[in-house]
């Protein structure tokens, strides 16, 4: 009997742990057409089989939230609207914990995010960490830079006087129509193996508007098109150079703090192919699709990032950079409509414990 009363007390106190875990409020994609009121359902994870309640902590700002007519909630019979919701930390009453959104008009053209709003779940006086709704257009464009009026922002780095304006062109050239190039004007010349690198490599780095949480872009992609002018595309900095760099400068590093990940040119058969003319790269953003990552080591190798290190610098961006430097000269190279995109929300629950992915267990 003893023994019998060790193991319940042992299962109550698991049990007591388990009714204590926080829900979680998932983040979620969501494509939305103008004029058309989207039906939401509103996301969560909790082990504890009690019933949740849903509140807005905070509402987008175009558009707006509706709650669920009582015939659609209950039937499915129009209309779909019911009132409109304006109130702080409301809570959603349509079944399987539904809403509305809608707006008549949007003026972005499709290039980035309609808007955003959040969420929160709790269960008695337990209360979740927000979960983000991205509202996006059928193209999948979180965000862009197309070049239409300016240079958007985006800086040099890596030349003598580190992060300079890029320059801005508002003619077409091919393909290229209104964007925005940059030249080199610093050279550090090493051998290796007999051949010559530049190892002071120059980068266009991208605005404030592509960093923070972009963590709903996990298994999208990055788009842009780049072009040469001049320079010697027969002398390449080698295939093993960065395309891309991202980095999460407050995550929890191998050694240091920070987490950076690349992109080798070498993992894309257009690099491999590049001579100075036009050309679009897409790169995928998960973590096995060729992505790297700085071991903070000169002695150990840079190998695969996990699906957490990946998330993690997504989800807490704090620079991302483009490749300008592809030559041991000087040369001069444009790039172009530069997008992140995706079409589907795949972040996995092991990851979003916290909204910034900063305690995940992938």
């Amino acid at each position: 009997m003893y023994t019998l009363c060790k193991i319940l007390i042992i299962l109550n106190f698991f049990h007591r742990i388990v009714e204590c875990q926080q829900p979680l409020a998932l983040h979620q994609l969501v494509i939305v057409e103008p004029g058309i009121e989207t039906v939401i359902s509103l996301k969560s994870y909790d082990n504890s089989g009690k019933s949740l309640n849903y509140t807005i902590s905070k509402f987008p700002n175009s558009g707006n939230l509706y709650q669920l007519s009582h015939v659609y909630s209950l039937y499915g019979y129009t209309p779909i609207s019911g009132s409109i919701m304006s109130e702080s930390n409301i809570l959603v009453t349509g079944t399987n914990n539904r809403l509305v959104y809608k707006i008549q008009k949007f003026d972005n053209n499709g290039d980035s995010m309609w808007d955003t709003f959040t969420f929160k779940v709790s269960r008695d006086s337990i209360q979740s960490y927000e979960g983000m709704i991205t509202l996006l257009p059928s193209s999948g464009v979180i965000v862009s830079s197309s070049f239409l009026l300016d240079n958007d922002g985006w800086k040099v780095k890596g030349n003598k006087n580190d992060l300079t304006d890029v320059i801005f062109e508002k003619y077409s050239r091919g393909i290229l129509n209104n964007y925005i190039y940059s030249t080199d004007d610093k050279l550090n010349l090493r051998s290796k193996h007999g051949k010559e690198y530049d190892t002071s490599l120059w980068y266009f780095e991208a605005p404030a508007k592509f960093l923070g949480n972009l963590g709903i872009a996990y298994m999208g992609h990055l788009q842009f098109t780049v072009a040469g002018f001049n320079g010697d595309f027969d002398n390449l900095n080698g295939y093993d150079t960065p395309l891309i760099e991202i980095e999460c400068k407050d995550c929890v590093g191998p050694i240091n703090p920070g987490i950076k990940l690349v992109f080798p040119i070498k993992k894309t058969s257009t690099g491999l192919k590049f001579s100075g003319h036009v050309s679009k790269f897409t790169i995928s953003l998960s973590e096995d699709a060729g992505w790297l990552k700085d071991p903070q080591n000169s002695l150990k190798s840079w190998l695969p990032p996990t699906k957490c290190d990946f998330i993690q610098v997504l989800s807490r961006l704090s620079s991302l950079r483009i490749l300008g430097d592809w030559t041991t000269r000087e040369e001069a190279i444009a790039i172009d409509d530069v997008k992140i995109i995706n079409l589907k929300g795949q972040l996995p629950i092991c990851s979003l414990s916290r909204p910034d992915a900063s305690l995940c267990n992938c």
